[in-house]
């Protein structure tokens, strides 16, 4: 919850070039609540504007940084399978290397930070390690998740594409 102050003002409100949302904007205690990009940049900046009461003219400014620390998803693997995504962040190319892998089937998803699955692929090992590139390219940057399963293993990674 935001608490700003105003004095000698008859029209004050809040902003930012965030894609978050305020419960009212109007509200000098405002509740913002942070968007998807706001999350993934780590921070936001929100601006308290005042227009001021006559015989004074003019506008006044004063902005906030709000720091956004990650948390609640973290890297999960299982014991025998042993995933690993390089380089972390990645630009364009990035590698899955998984190994102790059975000649059980592999999915392969591409989760976007807000739960949208991307991709998703199978592989047929045939080796106890795999090596696969992936063209990421594509992608904004941003966080995503790679989620690999086979029939009695998974693991979770997460990667940075940054640009």
């Amino acid at each position: 919850m935001l608490q700003g102050e105003v004095n000698f003002s008859y029209k004050y409100f809040w902003t930012t070039p965030g894609d978050g949302s305020f419960t009212d904007s109007t509200l000098l205690d405002a509740i913002y609540t942070p968007g998807l990009v706001d999350v993934i940049n780590g921070e936001v900046v929100l601006v308290l504007t005042a227009k001021e009461v006559n015989p004074c003219t003019g506008i006044l400014y004063d902005s906030l940084t709000i720091y956004i620390l990650p948390f609640g998803i973290e890297d999960i693997s299982s014991k025998e399978l042993n995933v690993m995504l390089y380089p972390n962040p990645a630009n364009d190319i990035i590698t899955l290397r998984a190994e102790h892998l059975t000649n059980d089937q592999l999915t392969l998803q591409i989760i976007s930070s807000d739960g949208r699955v991307i991709f998703t692929g199978r592989f047929y090992p045939d080796a106890p390690t795999l090596d696969i590139n992936f063209d990421l390219s594509y992608l904004t940057q941003g966080v995503y998740y790679f989620r690999v399963t086979s029939e009695r293993q998974m693991a979770l990674k997460k990667v940075v594409v940054a640009r």
